[in-house]
């Protein structure tokens, strides 16, 4: 069944929670290098690292909400 749920392009929250952990992480990492929230932004759209709806582009905002939560 969640082979199924997955192959039908359906997130598992168990995969979003474990991911966006790791985008924090990665965040907070930059952040204690220096980095501003936009700095931080450019370079995700840069590799490409896709948003939360896989279709969006990564604003400081976006990832100062995620860092301060």
């Amino acid at each position: 069944m969640r082979k199924k749920i997955i192959d039908a392009g359906v997130e598992l929250i168990s995969h979003r929670k474990s991911e966006h952990e790791t985008l924090k992480n990665k965040i907070r990492a930059m952040r204690e290098e220096g980095q501003s929230f936009k700095a931080i932004a450019d370079k995700f759209n840069l590799w490409k690292i896709p948003t939360r709806t896989g279709d969006g582009v990564w604003h400081p905002k976006t990832i100062r909400d995620i860092f301060s939560n």
